[in-house]
C-alpha cells in the first residue's frame, strides 16, 4: 500500500548524538542508559548504571533528556528504541541518540514507528551498497523515512501501547511471583525462620533461657529472628500459637528423641497437618500447626556446611533431581520448517526460555527422540560457554508445540512429583550459577557434565518440608507458566499489527473509544 512519509529530522525538534566518551562510573548517583537497557522497546533499569553530577552535567550540555524522548540506538545493537518516562533523571551513555519529537508528533506513534519493519530495514540496510550495516550514522539516521497518517496515528499508537503494557504488567507480575517464592525459599532454607521461630517458642521466647551450649552465632540470629516477630501487628497472637504447639508436640511425644522423629514428619504424615487442641486463633494455630510442625526446634553443626536444622543433611542436587543432557542433532537435521530444538541460545538471564528465534528440524528426525521432548515446567540448564555455563530457564510452551532437547543442554527433573518448585528455587540461589560455572572444565570454551550439575552441594531438609514448600508454590509455579504463554500471545499479536497499522494496512479512526481499542 502506498503512503505518504517524511524524514526522522523532520519530525524532531532535537536530534541529539551521545557524548562520545566514557562516563565516570560510580555506585550510586544519577542514571547513565546504556544499550544493555534498552530492548524490545522497554527501558530495564533493573540492573542500572550511575554517574555523578559533575560528570552528568558534561553529558547533558547539548540537551537534557526529558519525559517523552526517544532513546534510539547506534550500534550493538543498533535501532533499539525506548521512551524517556515521567520522573527520570538520566543522561545518554555512549551509542545513542536523543530524538525529541515535535509538539505537533505524537511521540508514541514516532516511537512504534521506528521499530516497524518498514524503518528498521532501513536502519539496517546500506542501500547504496547493497550490503547490512553494522552501526547507523547520524546523517542516516536523520534521513529515515517515516510512514505518516496524521487521522490515524494516535489510536494506532495506543493499540500498540495497550498491548505493550499489558505484556508489561505480565512480565512485572512473573518478577513478583518469582520474588515471593524466593523470600519463602530463603525463609526456610537460608535463615532457617520456622527453626527459631520453634526454638524460641521452646522457652516461651525468653532468649535467656536458651541453652549455654549454644553457640554465640545462633544467640544473636535468634534474637533477630524474636525481634522480627515482635514486629508483628499480631505478635502476641502468634507467639501464643507458637508455644502452645511446641508443648502440645511436647505433651504428645515425652521423650527427645520421639519428638524429633515427630518433627521429622514423614510422607504420609504431611500430607494430614498436626492438629492440636488449641484454645487461641484458630486461624494463627492452623497456619504454624500446617507449616512449624515440619520443622526441628534444635540445630546442629555440620562440617561442611555449618549450623543446620538437625535432623537436615550436606548432600547434592542429585538427591533431588535427575538431569538428562540434549540430543545432538547433526547439521543436516536442521531445516526451515519443523519441530522447534532449544539450545543454549534460548535460555534467558531472566530464568525464562525465549521461542522467538529457534532452530528446526523435520519431525521424521525426531520420530524416536521421545525422551527429549520438553513439557511446561520443564527446567533446563546450559552446559557449555563462558557465560552461559549455569543459566537456567522455565521451559513454556507456544500453543502446546512439540519442543526438543538439544545437545549441551541439560533438562533437571525433580525426583520428587510436583517438585519443581523446590528445585527452581535452589537453582535460583544467589550465587549458585557462579558455583556450578566455577566448577565447569576448560578455560577457552568452558563445560560442564550432567554430573557436575548434579554434584553441586545443596543443605537437604526433611522431606516434607520439601513436599510443604512445593505444594504451597505450585499453584505460582504454575501461574508463572500462564503468564509466558500469555507473553507469546501479546507479542504475536503487537508484531502483527505493527506493521500493518504503521503501513496503513490496518487504520484505526481517532473516534475509537478507550474500551473499542483494548479490545
Amino acid at each position: 500500500m502506498d503512503f505518504n512519509t517524511e524524514t526522522l529530522e523532520s519530525l524532531c525538534e532535537l536530534v541529539v548524538d551521545c557524548p562520545h566518551s566514557t562516563p565516570k562510573w560510580t555506585d550510586s548517583g544519577i542514571i547513565v542508559l546504556r544499550n544493555q537497557n534498552i530492548k524490545n522497546g522497554v527501558l530495564d533499569l533493573s540492573n542500572p548504571s550511575f554517574t555523578n553530577e559533575e560528570d552528568y552535567q558534561k553529558r547533558v550540555k547539548r540537551a537534557i533528556p526529558r519525559a517523552g524522548d526517544i532513546v534510539i540506538t547506534r550500534e550493538a545493537p543498533m535501532g533499539d528504541v525506548c521512551i524517556i518516562p515521567e520522573g527520570l533523571k538520566c543522561c545518554l551513555g555512549q551509542r545513542q541518540v536523543l530524538l525529541r519529537p515535535r509538539n505537533e508528533i505524537c511521540g508514541e506513534y514516532l516511537f512504534w514507528a521506528l521499530q516497524s519493519p518498514y524503518v528498521q530495514h532501513q536502519i539496517s540496510w546500506n542501500e547504496g551498497t547493497g550490503t547490512t550495516v553494522s552501526n547507523v550514522r547520524i546523517p542516516v539516521l536523520k534521513a529515515l523515512m517515516i510512514p505518516r497518517f496524521p487521522k490515524h496515528e494516535k489510536q494506532s499508537a495506543k493499540i500498540l501501547s495497550v498491548l505493550a503494557s499489558k505484556l508489561e504488567i505480565n512480565q512485572q507480575t512473573n518478577q513478583t511471583l518469582e520474588q515471593m517464592a524466593q523470600a519463602l525459599f530463603k525463609s526456610w532454607f537460608v535463615d532457617f525462620d520456622p527453626v527459631f521461630d520453634n526454638l524460641l517458642a521452646s522457652v516461651d521466647f525468653n532468649v535467656e533461657n536458651l541453652e549455654t551450649s549454644l553457640p554465640d552465632e545462633l544467640k544473636q540470629k535468634a534474637q533477630r529472628r524474636l525481634a522480627a516477630l515482635n514486629s508483628l501487628h499480631n505478635a502476641t497472637e502468634c507467639k501464643a500459637s507458637l508455644i502452645a504447639l511446641a508443648h502440645e508436640l511436647q505433651a504428645q511425644l515425652p521423650t527427645k528423641e520421639a519428638t524429633q522423629s515427630a518433627v521429622q514428619v514423614s510422607e504420609k504424615a504431611a500430607e494430614t497437618p498436626v492438629k492440636p487442641n488449641f484454645s487461641a486463633n484458630p486461624k494463627i494455630l492452623t497456619q504454624h500447626a500446617n507449616t512449624h510442625a515440619h520443622f526441628p526446634s534444635e540445630f546442629e553443626h555440620n562440617e561442611q556446611l555449618g549450623w543446620i536444622p538437625k535432623g537436615w543433611k550436606s548432600g547434592t542436587f542429585k538427591d533431588v533431581a535427575d538431569g538428562l543432557s540434549g540430543y545432538a542433532f547433526k547439521g543436516k537435521d536442521f531445516s526451515e520448517f519443523g519441530c522447534a530444538v532449544l539450545k543454549i541460545k534460548n535460555i534467558s538471564t531472566d530464568r525464562t526460555v525465549t521461542i522467538s528465534d529457534v532452530n528446526r528440524v523435520l519431525p521424521e528426525v525426531v520420530d524416536n527422540l521421545h525422551r527429549f521432548l520438553l513439557n511446561d515446567g520443564d527446567i533446563i540448564m546450559a552446559m557449555t560457554g563462558a557465560g552461559s555455563v549455569g543459566r537456567f530457564g522455565v521451559v513454556a510452551t507456544e500453543n502446546n508445540e512439540p519442543y526438543y532437547l538439544n545437545q549441551r543442554v541439560c533438562k533437571l527433573s525433580p525426583k520428587l512429583k510436583n517438585g519443581a518448585p523446590f528445585l527452581f528455587s535452589a537453582l535460583n540461589q544467589p550465587g549458585l550459577e557462579e558455583v556450578i560455572f566455577k566448577a565447569a572444565q576448560g578455560s577457552g570454551q568452558p563445560n560442564i557434565s550432567v554430573n557436575g550439575i548434579l554434584a553441586t552441594t545443596l543443605l537437604i531438609p526433611s522431606l516434607s518440608t520439601v513436599e510443604l514448600f512445593s505444594r504451597l508454590l505450585k499453584d505460582t509455579y504454575d501461574r508463572k507458566i500462564t503468564l509466558r504463554k500469555e507473553c507469546y500471545k501479546l507479542v504475536k499479536l503487537r508484531d502483527t499489527l505493527l506493521p500493518k497499522l504503521i503501513s496503513g494496512e490496518l487504520q484505526i479512526p481517532d473516534v475509537a473509544t478507550d474500551d473499542e481499542t483494548v479490545d
